[in-house]
């Protein structure tokens, strides 16, 4: 009976969940094997290749033997029974959804609270990137960061904060122009917009060629594409003629606004914050990723590969790994940008020239002859309250 309710604890039916609700029946066969089996080397061939076969072994009274290898820590009973049970888990498996998704963090090298046209502290810069890039690793997760450049133009810490984009190409990962200072393009001519984009490529330029790669992509600040037909446009032909492709966004989760409050609760050390801000945030992000896989599935008759736009900045660096464990449970892997801009879905013309920040899935609604009314899920209201709390003090 113990050795029953230990395998049954959390412990190991939480590993077995965490791992194979994404994986291919033949994977998930095999991280049955070392979780419950404890899969050694068989001394000699077996014979029975489709059959269990049962020995008496001298550290544990049962032992079984299957295709040539010989398990042993439990009891064929228990054994039948997880074998049950990890062969209902890969039917569910194989007829999980296939999704993949594209990662993108704006704002390198970190956002600023409040502001973003300045740099943070340099310390905090470092930390927020490490923590970033260790859990994207973890995951096994391709990524590209856009940059703004005025963030590494610190007197005296330069070449400091170039290192830190560096990191993200020595990981292998990729960088894009997000412009010079994050500008909103509503806000400025398209002269000055231009500008931007050149301003904010020397640094990025030069640490990509020494990785013999060149910056393909362009993000808009605030997804801001220009407010007028005139300047979108405009603006697109001058991305092409110094070959920038313009880089979408289908899933976006707030970061942002939940940032301000979570960064407040970790500097007063308000634990009960901390928790009831996390689990918003997770919550509020299964709530997008279920909108847009919907939306898609309404608009494209399928799933398409999604674009995840998230922020270099302090919740994202404390809880990547739980928002990239809900994309494994949903059946999300992760692919470049590369990848999901190879779909003919983001060939769809986007006819939005409005100012405002909706997804790409939004703005094609007016491509395929529907209405743009984007019904994305809203944050809890106490976390846009926070955040206008905490950043009206401060200039945008």
């Amino acid at each position: 009976m113990t050795r029953i309710l230990r395998a049954l604890s959390t412990k190991y039916f939480t590993r077995v969940l965490a791992e194979f609700v994404p994986l291919s029946h033949t994977q998930i066969l095999d991280t049955f094997r070392k979780l419950f089996l404890r899969e050694r080397p068989a001394s000699r061939r077996a014979f029975f290749v489709k059959t269990f076969r049962i020995k008496y072994g001298a550290y544990n009274p049962f032992r079984i033997k299957y295709g040539g290898v010989l398990y042993g820590g439990v009891p064929p009973l228990l054994a039948a029974a997880l074998w049950l049970f990890f062969c209902v888990f890969a039917s569910q498996a194989q007829n999980a959804p296939q999704r993949s998704v594209a990662l993108t963090f704006d704002d390198l090298p970190m956002t600023v609270i409040g502001n973003d046209h300045i740099a943070g502290d340099l310390k905090t810069t470092r930390e927020v990137n490490q923590k970033i890039l260790k859990q994207l690793a973890e995951h096994h997760a391709t990524a590209i960061g856009f940059v703004n450049e005025i963030k590494l133009n610190v007197q005296g810490e330069r070449d400091a904060r170039a290192a830190i984009l560096e990191d993200w190409l020595n990981a292998g990962l990729l960088l894009g122009n997000h412009g010079y200072q994050h500008l909103e393009f509503k806000d400025v001519s398209l002269e000055t917009y231009e500008d931007e984009l050149i301003k904010g490529e020397p640094i990025t330029n030069a640490l990509l060629e020494k990785h013999n790669l060149k910056q393909r992509y362009f993000r808009h600040p605030y997804l801001d594409t220009g407010g007028t037909a005139e300047k979108k446009q405009g603006f697109e032909t001058f991305l092409t003629a110094h070959n920038y492709r313009i880089a979408p966004v289908t899933i976006q989760n707030e970061d942002w606004m939940f940032n301000a409050s979570y960064a407040k609760a970790r500097k007063d050390n308000d634990k009960a914050a901390i928790e009831r801000i996390r689990q918003a945030y997770l919550d509020h992000t299964r709530d997008q990723l279920g909108y847009s896989e919907k939306l898609s599935r309404d608009s494209f008759n399928r799933e398409i590969p999604q674009v995840m736009l998230m922020h270099d900045d302090i919740i994202t660096a404390e809880q990547l790994s739980a928002v990239l464990s809900l994309l494994e449970q949903r059946g999300y892997h992760f692919i470049s940008l590369d990848e999901a801009m190879a779909d003919p879905v983001y060939s769809t013309a986007d006819n939005y020239t409005g100012s405002d920040g909706f997804s790409w899935l939004d703005r094609w609604q007016l491509a395929l002859g529907k209405p743009l009314h984007p019904a994305e899920p809203e944050p809890p209201k106490w976390a846009q309250e926070q955040y206008d709390a905490i950043t009206a003090p401060q200039s945008k």
